[in-house]
């Protein structure tokens, strides 16, 4: 879906980086912190635990794989691209610095940090 949405935006804005956008709405999906416990636990000779969380991390980062795959075929058939280059935008430091306080708080909501954590999080 982010792909798609990606292709989409590229074609209906203009010159859009649609393997940045794609990134930037699947990062959140990685299994991280499924392989560094699969690891951990390989580590610790937990290997029937540790085989088993590896394996069900590493389909998952397959699958996002080919979601990814599928949905760049979809874009690039249902919106095929403008033509013309992404060039990189020069943001002022004020637009920046909003940028990190929507960004800190979108955090602060998805990891359910305390209130009074917001701030660190910042």
């Amino acid at each position: 879906m982010a792909t798609t949405l990606s292709a989409m935006a590229a074609h209906y804005l203009g010159p859009v980086d649609t393997v940045v956008t794609s990134l930037a709405g699947v990062i959140i999906l990685l299994p991280g912190l499924s392989f560094t416990t699969a690891m951990t636990e390989l580590a610790t000779n937990n290997l029937a635990s540790g085989t088993a969380r590896f394996a069900g991390a590493f389909v998952e980062l397959i699958g996002l794989g080919i979601g990814i795959a599928l949905g760049t075929a979809i874009g690039a058939h249902w919106f095929p691209a403008q033509g013309g280059s992404a060039l990189p935008v020069i943001w002022s430091l004020p637009v920046l610095g909003l940028a990190v306080a929507v960004s800190s708080l979108a955090w602060s909501v998805l990891l359910r940090a305390r209130p009074r954590d917001t701030g660190w999080i910042l």
